[in-house]
């Protein structure tokens, strides 16, 4: 029997080892793109719409997770919507069926003010407990993500470390009408920081354009640098904004704790909505009715149910203005929510007795 001693397998034509053998103790480390690691992104392949496949509105108003901002461009129509894949499309080839769109109806115009952006926010604790070794330089993060624009430039991503006030941004470049892949590998920084808590650990913008307001031309990409609330990019292009109705998709999003890409973790429907509902949920909605009953001895108080996954933190609740009585089909208005919690309960004060159980028609909002 012999024995092949090396200390690394390359490919012929790759820049990086496949394999690294440690040469004191014979074990290997091995980039293996076919090991389903963790995505710390959640619905990164746009499975999951609880609140509209479709909105002209801007914030969390589409697609789960993820959130637009999109200020003075001018008065263009902007519509966020749920878009299918086509089997030619390259996000198709590796399992995705869905993508995010954000279309203008006319173009849009540049002001120094002018920001237009899709976001994503990662809790801090998740970040602190992935296996990233962020405090080191060796130890990277891997972004990928597919994207493409009606009209090509270059774009921008932005990251910002919360707890500790620092920020990193990359450029991509899109050309007109073509799905391409964007990975980029991103170093650790002995500033870093995530706290062990529910909060804000990593904002995510995949820019369109940013005005003057926040650029600076002697911008200094690919780096770790204290935030600043003027220099987040170099100045931008505006070709995409200006043109005639602009559109930018993007879809499987990645966000894994290793120095390569490895392929796409798909998820299940339902993992996936599980994972989606400690940040928003909705209860009630038609044609699937859940009726509440009243307090006995406060028949104009209607009892919160427990919800089906606990929520990040206490939510932001909203309803519909009047709920609807069982039976009689009487509206009752709503004043206020009461005592509700991360885990449901609570309760919805009522501007008048009711008579019968009511319609419980309430949405839950705990987003970063």
């Amino acid at each position: 029997m012999s024995t092949l001693k090396v200390n690394a397998i390359r490919g012929t034509g790759a820049s990086s080892d496949a394999i690294s053998v440690n040469s004191t103790d014979g074990t290997c480390t091995a980039k293996d793109t076919n090991i389903r690691t963790q995505n710390l992104i959640i619905n990164g392949s746009f499975q999951i719409w609880q609140r509209s496949t479709s909105s002209t509105s801007a914030g969390y108003a589409t697609a789960d997770r993820w959130q637009t901002e999109d200020g003075n461009l001018g008065s263009p129509t902007i519509t966020r919507s749920r878009q299918t894949l086509a089997t030619s499309d390259g996000p198709y080839a590796e399992g995705h069926k869905y993508y995010f769109r954000k279309a203008f109806g006319s173009s849009g115009t540049v002001a120094a003010n002018s920001d237009c952006n899709i976001k994503y926010k990662i809790e801090s604790q998740d970040l602190a407990n992935c296996g990233w070794d962020y405090k080191n330089s060796s130890g990277s993060i891997t972004l990928s993500f597919w994207a493409r624009a009606s009209k090509g430039q270059v774009f921008h991503v932005w990251l910002w470390n919360h707890d500790a006030g620092y920020t990193y941004d990359f450029p991509f470049t899109l050309t007109d009408d073509t799905w391409t892949k964007i990975t980029k590998t991103i170093p650790g920084n002995s500033n870093l920081s995530f706290n062990l808590d529910n909060g804000l650990g990593i904002e995510m913008r995949l820019t369109q354009f940013m005005g003057t307001n926040n650029t600076t031309s002697g911008h200094t990409q690919n780096q770790w640098a204290t935030y600043s609330g003027t220099d987040w990019f170099p100045d931008f292009a505006s070709t995409w904004l200006v043109s005639t109705t602009p559109t930018f998709d993007v879809t499987g999003v990645q966000l894994t704790p290793t120095d390569y890409r490895p392929n796409y973790p798909h998820r299940s429907y339902g993992d996936e909505l599980l994972r989606c509902k400690r940040y928003y949920q909705t209860l009630s909605a038609s044609p699937n009715y859940i009726y509440a009953n009243t307090m006995v001895g406060n028949t104009d108080r209607v009892l919160g149910p427990m919800l089906p996954v606990e929520l990040r933190t206490g939510p932001t609740v909203t309803s519909a203005a009047t709920l609807i009585e069982f039976s009689s089909g009487t509206a009752r208005s709503v004043s206020s929510y009461q005592a509700i919690q991360s885990y449901g309960g609570g309760y919805i004060q009522l501007g008048a007795a009711a008579s019968n159980p009511l319609r419980w028609l309430v949405q839950y909002s705990s987003e970063l």
